[in-house]
């Protein structure tokens, strides 16, 4: 990565959000203005974004559409930070990453969706180290936290760190109440490949078929793999790795049922007409509104992400937690807090870059944890176990 730092900020650099009148990005426009930022807030509807702006005192309201690829450009300057909140991402998140390239603006977002992510390193990460950008994808629930409790982990540890398995849980006894955007991007991931890390080496797939069960407050969850960013990042921050596992615990015990039910997937993709039929019938219904969980919700289900490292032997050496926050709630105020870092501080790296790689793992546990997730590491040694809480 280039480590030249980044010296064409200016005093009136500012946060440009683009979704703003989506479900996450009114959260996020909420997160920015606590913390005392006054985002241009963009978007298609515009009445919509009047009377956000008229509820947050005001805020500036730039007209956008992601169908428009120059859409973002007249408002956004070198050094500036757009926010980006439109999903599907397959479908339309290339749209404001391409403005904030064309623009040198540094570039965060709200996706989880692998394929996606995929593109973002592998396609649009050369193009963002030459412009001497940062663009951090995926920086929310996903898939911030299992990069920040795997680098406790690994770097709470005094023996090379070989494999890291990484846990997404919800609070035990909650209910997950999804968005309709979450649920539009879940629906258009499925189309694409993630990436695994496996053997030191990136393998596409839509699924590796690893199931494992994780033990959280004394009680085995069971969890399926999925395709995370931190397959794509981690390994640039420790070379040591050879074997990286991101698994999803949403749906308890009917996670073993997804690596057949992703195999079975790909397999029809492979009958002509197929996945481009499906596609049509999805977007066809697929029509998000900006509605999600309210607040009362969000407050009743909670996250709980745990990491797990293990020595080239195979022994566990090291467990990190980090619990709390809503994944919603979560994410906007990560977003918020990412945002203003990049905003306040030098940029010194640039390209497509994991949250470790961007902020550094200290500054990143702090902002987990102003964002609502604190962090617990357990360190395992000669069978005594020791249990550590940030500060």
């Amino acid at each position: 990565m280039n480590n030249q730092a980044s010296k064409n900020k200016t005093p009136k650099n500012k946060v440009i959000l683009f979704g703003a009148s989506g479900y996450t990005g009114k959260l996020t426009a909420e997160a920015l203005v606590k913390i005392g930022l006054r985002p241009v807030i963009a978007g298609r509807n515009a009445a919509k974004l009047e009377a956000l702006s008229l509820q947050l005192g005001g805020l500036e309201i730039h007209l956008a559409n992601v169908e428009q690829a120059d859409s973002l450009d007249p408002i956004l300057n070198e050094g500036d930070v757009l926010i980006s909140t439109v999903g599907p991402f397959t479908r339309y998140g290339q749209s404001a990453l391409g403005a904030a390239i064309r623009c040198k603006a540094h570039y965060l977002d709200s996706t989880g969706e692998p394929g996606f992510i995929r593109k973002v390193f592998q396609t649009y990460g050369p193009l963002a180290e030459a412009n001497k950008i940062a663009v951090i994808t995926a920086f929310g629930y996903d898939y911030v936290p299992g990069h920040c409790a795997a680098g406790a982990a690994i770097e709470s540890s005094d023996v090379e760190i070989d494999r890291v398995d990484i846990g997404y849980f919800t609070t035990e006894n909650s209910r997950f109440s999804m968005s309709q955007g979450t649920l539009s991007s879940v629906q258009s991931a499925m189309f694409e490949p993630g990436v695994f890390y496996s053997k030191q080496q990136l393998n596409e797939s839509y699924s590796d078929g690893k199931v494992r069960n994780f033990v959280l407050n004394g009680k085995s969850r069971s969890a399926a793999s999925i395709p995370g960013s931190e397959h794509l990042a981690l390994p640039n921050s420790y070379p040591s790795l050879t074997e990286i596992n991101t698994y999803l615990g949403w749906f308890g015990a009917a996670s073993k049922l997804m690596p057949a039910a992703a195999k079975f997937q790909s397999l029809l993709f492979k009958i002509p007409g197929y996945k481009s039929g499906l596609q049509k019938l999805l977007n066809r219904f697929s029509n998000s509104q900006g509605k999600g969980p309210n607040a009362i919700q969000r407050g009743q289900c909670g996250s709980h992400i745990v990491a797990l490292a293990y020595d080239k032997s195979g022994r566990q050496v090291a467990r990190t937690e980090l619990a709390g926050a809503n994944p919603y709630s979560y994410t906007a105020d990560m977003l918020a807090w990412g945002a203003e870092y990049l905003l306040s501080n030098e940029v010194k790296k640039f390209g497509a870059l994991g949250p470790i790689e961007a902020f550094g793992l200290d500054n990143l546990i702090a902002g987990c944890k102003q964002a609502g997730l604190e962090l617990t590491q357990t360190h395992l040694n000669e069978g005594l176990a020791k249990t550590l809480v940030s500060t």
